[in-house]
């Protein structure tokens, strides 16, 4: 939509997320790692996403910004929703973002940041390539899935934003504030890196541990055929909680 005025939370919220993701990064999982005496890291980077997402909702959220913890299949997600301005933000690293970006015209079914971009119907990127051929199939699983993730809250959100971040030798050197359009085209983007705070801790621990893509999320999972039950809609069934920071108890398997 041309001329449209985005309205971003507030410079507080924007240093207590991206401190939640700094300490999760930074601190935690070496905190983790240093207690355990782990012998081996190959868990570490899911560790860190699970620290990411319990310093959002707990350190994060308050009775303005509101947890949507959302599970898909094993892997589990936090969305934030700004209940003043009515924005919805979830957060991935920059590289996951192209890597969708890339993969959008292959994906046989749609993701959940395809979903989460039908938000931002109206909003286009120069970059935008219209499809010549409508996939109808793959356009209904992409509003299936969107309702899933937001049920009946749907008409209260204004706008999706992706909290983009990227990392160097485990700390973060960029966030970005995106509003993807439904073809996954950057229609606006936020540098936010000026809130990242300076780190002038030490530690005394090292691992050396490279993620492979497939590692970042939505672990694939194979199940047992069983009548009536299947990936589909068990998730179809999980309940969509917008809670404020002292109602939200992980209480799901990781």
């Amino acid at each position: 939509m041309y001329g449209e005025e985005f309205k971003f939370l507030p410079d507080e919220y924007k240093i207590s997320i991206i401190q939640a993701l700094t300490d999760a990064i930074r601190k935690d999982i070496y905190d983790f790692i240093e207690e355990f005496d782990l012998e081996t890291s190959n868990g570490i980077h899911f560790l860190k996403w699970d620290f990411i997402n319990s310093n959002l909702i707990r350190n994060a959220a308050d009775g303005r910004l509101h947890c949507i913890k959302i599970k898909r299949g094993r892997w589990e997600l936090v969305l934030l929703y700004d209940t003043e301005l009515k924005y919805l933000y979830t957060l991935m690293k920059h590289k996951r973002f192209i890597q969708l970006q890339d993969q959008k015209k292959k994906r046989a079914k749609a993701h959940y940041i395809d979903a989460l971009a039908l938000l931002n119907k109206g909003l286009h990127s120069p970059n935008d390539q219209l499809s010549l051929f409508e996939n109808s199939s793959w356009d209904e699983g992409a509003e299936n899935l969107l309702y899933n993730l937001v049920r009946e809250h749907q008409d209260n959100i204004e706008r999706f934003v992706l909290i983009g971040f990227s990392t160097l030798k485990d700390d973060i050197t960029s966030v970005s504030a995106i509003l993807p359009s439904v073809e996954l085209g950057i229609a606006h983007e936020v540098d936010w890196s000026e809130f990242i705070s300076t780190d002038y801790s030490t530690s005394n621990v090292t691992f050396n541990y490279t993620p492979s893509d497939e590692e970042e999320e939505e672990v694939p999972v194979k199940l047992k055929k069983q009548t009536g039950a299947t990936r589909d809609n068990v998730d179809d069934d999980l309940p969509v909680n917008i809670k404020k920071d002292d109602d939200n108890k992980k209480t799901e398997e990781s």
